[in-house]
């Protein structure tokens, strides 16, 4: 696959995917900070950022980003934080939010409030496997089977005439 082909989507043509990764809610990780072979990897075929201000209309719309990152935020978002997110993803930007064991509760932050106006939330639980299980040697290692931890979910799928396995 060429970088033209990798970054071809909705930013298109040689400019490629543009991803900004959030930085200014205290997060866990950034391509700084704990992602730097990702975003060696990412900058292959797509531009990378890091954002390091509060969230705002003018750096969160789909003319300056295709994809925003929220790795292991721990600060709490405002109300027009929110909406300029809400936005973003109403002009087609795309979102990805990522927290650790604990969800929003431990981590200190109101990103469910955001989740949940499109029917998701955080869980503040974990996966923990009981069996040892090889090449997995941790119990918080778990290989969870077409990606679905919960069977009902794929036979739900199967009931409305989806081909989930």
């Amino acid at each position: 696959m060429d970088r033209e082909e990798m970054g071809g989507g909705r930013g298109g043509g040689e400019r490629g995917v543009r991803v900004l990764f959030n930085a200014g809610k205290k997060e866990t990780r950034t391509p700084s900070k704990g992602f730097k072979q990702l975003k060696k990897k990412l900058k292959v075929g797509f531009e990378v950022n890091e954002h390091k201000d509060p969230v705002d209309r003018q750096t969160y719309n789909t003319a300056n980003v295709d994809i925003a990152v929220f790795a292991g935020t721990c600060d709490k978002f405002k109300a027009d934080e929110f909406q300029a997110l809400v936005d973003f993803i109403e002009q087609g930007g795309s979102v990805i939010v990522m927290l650790g064991e604990g969800g929003e509760k431990k981590s200190g932050t109101n990103l469910n409030y955001l989740l949940e106006h499109y029917g998701m939330f955080v869980n503040p639980d974990q996966v923990v496997r009981t069996v040892y299980m090889y090449p997995y040697s941790h119990p918080k290692e778990a290989c969870i089977q077409h990606g679905v931890v919960n069977r009902e979910l794929t036979n739900a799928a199967e009931e409305l005439g989806g081909n989930a396995r």
